[in-house]
């Protein structure tokens, strides 16, 4: 295992090029051709992957003095298993593969990620933004006491982005905030004069020039509304005229720590002012009603205060740990945990009550929907296997044929796109042998050493690797419930070089599973390359 306080490589010792890693929290495997792939990020294999990374820790006994390795390019390089670890340049770690052409770079100024150079001679870089936790500080970071990770390129494009704000400030805002237009300045003008009546209102000898002066405050404030588009919420806001209403129909200023035989004696007085409120607002002429506009433009305030609040700091890459809390816009990416309760009474649907349900920040209702109801809701392929379409099809016509025809690879007219829609009758294509539909095994067994054995009929855009162990005798098998005649079918390599890649397979056809006859057999073939 090799880690920093960023990300963190499994190097399996007798691997040909690939490696796990763990970055912003997922799981990957990365290939040597440069493409990572996720399909493997489940809590599950998360988990199994930290206990591992812990054992191995635990191994190490406490408050061992730690030495230099590959601390610059004259240290002596280290091999374990296919593994060639050695220091290429200053502060920087270079991990190379004996059996692949490939190089993993990590460097001390590169957020914490690496520099992945795939076979093809082509760089991917994979920079972090949040750290692994607490519990894997102390790397090259320098310990939990030093200050956030900065990556120099981000501070360095930082500084030329507030440069750039400052000249636009100076050569374009800044003598319109000395001299704000026009509607601005009478908006701010019109707060005063709200405040002052109010002011005067609440004098204990009274005023009776109060109403007056709210009167042509107020007047001022309609003639603005008339036309809808002069005035922006933006300028009500930063105006004060909200501060100013709210003062003025509110009977008792918020945060007031009056007594409540004081907070009555407001209530007379603001019956008062919103007397003359009423009486300026019904006084309009023909256009829009000024009091609409007024709701709309509040309306529209309120929605621009009223978000979800999201944190940004300076530092991308802060600990969890820190005073910070979420380090910069990761509010955006930590998922959300919704538990499930099905309601009192409800009967038609599935159970589900107590179980966890897994959702990122900006998933929509209607997909949340969409996908609860494939959980609590019986599906076709839910019901007994007499029920199926094509199942009904065949029984109530023996001699019932069908013909397929290839046209393209993942075209939708295979076999197993017709069972996935239960022989066309649904709209949305579903994994046969994710949902039991079709029967997939392996010499393997029930499982396989990467990958599900359902993945082997996925029509996923990314291929998903999915293999047994390295044996000649391996196979699969895929049951689909009926007979049929092959005339095409599709194969495709996962992700990963062209080493690994098929060469030498045969495709057989059972009736009973027991006595084969092949019908492929494909000696030294090299059409399978890249991935994909």
């Amino acid at each position: 295992y090799l880690w920093n306080d960023m990300v963190s490589l499994e190097l399996s010792l007798g691997s040909n090029g690939w490696y796990r890693f763990v970055l912003d929290g997922k799981l990957a495997t990365m290939y040597s051709s440069g493409l990572p792939e996720g399909g493997s990020d489940t809590s599950e294999s998360r988990s199994e992957f930290l206990d591992k990374l812990h054992r191995a820790r635990s191994q190490i006994k406490g408050r061992q003095q730690s030495h230099p390795l590959l601390s610059n390019t004259s240290s002596a390089p280290i091999t374990a298993g296919n593994w060639i670890l050695l220091c290429e340049k200053d502060n920087e770690l270079c991990v190379r593969n004996a059996e692949a052409q490939q190089c993993t770079i990590l460097k001390r100024n590169l957020s914490g990620g690496f520099v992945f150079e795939s076979n093809r001679g082509t760089k991917h870089m994979f920079a972090a933004e949040t750290t692994l936790g607490p519990e894997f500080s102390g790397g090259w970071l320098g310990g939990s006491t030093q200050q956030p990770y900065t990556n120099p390129e981000v501070e360095q494009t930082k500084t030329k982005v507030q440069q750039l704000a400052k000249e636009l400030w100076h050569r374009y805002f800044e003598s319109g905030h000395l001299q704000p237009r026009g509607v601005v300045a009478e908006l701010v003008r019109i707060s005063e004069r709200i405040n002052l009546a109010c002011d005067l209102h609440a004098l204990p000898s009274g005023e009776d020039s109060w109403d007056e002066v709210l009167y042509e405050a107020l007047e001022s404030l309609t003639c603005l509304l008339t036309d809808e588009s002069v005035v922006t919420a933006y300028e009500i806001q930063t105006s004060g005229v909200v501060q100013a209403l709210l003062r003025m129909l509110c009977p008792v200023q918020p945060q007031s720590t009056h007594k409540t035989a004081e907070k009555r004696e407001h209530f007379p007085k603001t019956s008062d002012r919103i007397a003359v409120f009423l009486r300026v607002f019904r006084l309009y002429g023909p256009g829009p009603h000024p009091g609409v506009v007024l709701i709309r433009k509040l309306i529209s305030t309120l929605e621009a205060l009223e978000r979800l609040p999201v944190y940004h700091y300076d530092s991308p890459a802060c600990s969890s740990s820190s005073s910070h809390g979420v380090p910069g816009l990761q509010i955006l990416t930590r998922r959300m945990r919704l538990k499930l309760e099905r309601a009192s009474g409800e009967t038609a649907l599935i159970d589900r009550t107590g179980r966890y349900l897994k959702v990122e920040p900006l998933t929509s209702i209607g997909a949340i929907e969409k996908y609860l109801q494939k959980m609590v809701a019986k599906q076709w392929y839910d019901f007994d296997r007499p029920t199926f379409s094509f199942v009904k099809q065949f029984k109530s016509n023996p001699g019932f044929e069908l013909k397929f025809d290839y046209e393209a690879d993942f075209d939708e007219n295979g076999v197993i796109y017709w069972l996935g829609t239960n022989s066309r009758t649904e709209k949305e294509w579903i994994n046969p042998a994710q949902h039991s539909v079709i029967c997939v095994s392996c010499s393997e067994g029930r499982s396989l050493p990467y990958g599900n054995l359902y993945d082997v009929v996925s029509r996923d855009a990314p291929a998903l690797n999915c293999h047994t162990n390295d044996d000649r005798k391996a196979w699969f098998t895929i049951d689909l419930g009926l007979w049929i005649i092959p005339s095409a079918y599709t194969i495709r390599h996962s992700r990963g070089y062209g080493r690994s890649a098929l060469r030498n397979w045969q495709l057989q056809v059972s009736k009973d599973g027991l006595l084969w006859t092949t019908l492929l057999s494909h000696s030294d073939d090299c059409s399978l390359n890249e991935p994909g």
